[in-house]
């Protein structure tokens, strides 16, 4: 068997309804423009993943997510979740509560509105806090074969030039799948969480920032931000 370490860097919504959840997704809204969010300017963000050597090439490659579902194919198990994960991971419902209720997803949306769909029938999730404040999810999978086989396919919308296919990573693999700005300012870095609710239905008139998360720090450094943050939907 082998295994694939998946990171998820920056706006990366989960969804996750239960516990014992049979398939686990992630979407990367489209954040490439600029936004414009209770009068707070968000600089574009973008959707992008990293992947380690394949049988046909030796080197680590990095991939634009502009409409693609991307998952691996020969993954066995099921889907289980270590506490970290919900202790680290902010939920956009929790961050609502007694606020404002929090709309159902518009989540079926394909290209423009979103920019990537990743989706898992297995592996363990994790999570920890990058530079101990942005909160970043990790997925471990065992597959079925020696290698890894990662399939990219078009989403609804999707346009000319996003690249799909299958690839196959050289076990152990890593993968990093991020949706983040180049660059950020501090002085508006936390409002770069609010991206997150652009997926609901309905905007949420009062959408609120976690103002610290709680977790172990990851070993990797990361961002002083708690902005470009993974999040639960809901």
């Amino acid at each position: 068997m082998g295994t694939v370490t998946i990171t998820f860097v920056g706006i990366c919504t989960h969804f996750v309804q239960v516990l014992e959840a049979t398939i686990h997704r992630t979407l990367l809204v489209n954040a490439g423009g600029q936004n414009v969010i209770d009068g707070i300017t968000i600089p574009p963000h973008f959707a992008s993943m990293t992947i380690s050597p394949t049988v046909d090439f030796p080197e680590q490659q990095t991939i634009s997510l502009m409409g693609q579902n991307v998952g691996v194919t020969n993954g066995v198990g099921r889907v289980f979740y270590e506490e970290s994960f919900f202790r680290t991971i902010p939920g956009l419902a929790a961050q609502m509560a007694g606020i404002d209720a929090l709309s159902e997803p518009a989540n079926e949306q394909g290209w423009p509105a979103v920019a990537s769909v990743f989706t898992t029938l297995s592996g363990t999730f994790s999570a920890c806090l990058l530079g101990g404040k942005a909160a970043q999810a990790t997925l471990v999978i065992e597959t079925s074969d020696p290698n890894v086989k990662l399939n990219l396919s078009p989403l609804p919308g999707n346009p000319p030039g996003a690249v799909t296919g299958v690839y196959e990573l050289v076990s152990p693999a890593t993968v990093v799948i991020s949706n983040s700005a180049p660059m950020e300012d501090p002085a508006t870095a936390r409002a770069h969480f609010l991206l997150h609710y652009l997926l609901a239905a309905q905007f949420p008139n009062a959408p609120q920032i976690p103002l610290t998360l709680e977790g172990v720090t990851c070993q990797s450094p990361g961002t002083d931000s708690v902005g470009c943050s993974d999040a639960t939907y809901p």
